[in-house]
């Protein structure tokens, strides 16, 4: 199953390349879905520790990237959060991200307004 959510992250990564931006948010939320199965299916088979936490990294800022694409910028942070709360010490590198994504969110509003 994760070779499926890795072909997955693959054909986003692609289709935003391709400017297919709806399609690219599609895959990335197909790869969130079945990480998630992934992680569920490790918890009740109680070996939650064998669970691939760069591959859950990798699908979650994939998804953040697509929905910021999208202007998307609500659900975005959102997922952020799931990120941050993520103890495995991904939180610093990602409040770093987030915080020039908040900046350039800030200076696309104030682009807007002007």
């Amino acid at each position: 199953m994760e070779e499926e959510v890795h072909r997955l992250l693959e054909d986003s990564a692609k289709c935003k390349v391709e400017r297919k931006l709806t399609e690219a948010l599609t895959k990335a939320k197909e790869a969130a879905s079945k990480e998630k199965k992934i992680r569920q299916l490790r918890e009740n088979a109680g070996t939650l520790d064998q669970v691939n936490i760069d591959l859950t990294f990798y699908v979650f800022y994939n998804l953040v990237n697509m929905y910021h694409t999208n202007g998307l910028h609500q659900e975005s942070l959102n997922s952020y959060t799931i990120i941050l709360k993520n103890k495995q010490g991904y939180g610093r590198l990602l409040l770093n991200a987030l915080s020039g994504f908040v900046i350039r969110l800030h200076n696309h509003h104030v682009l807007l307004v002007s």
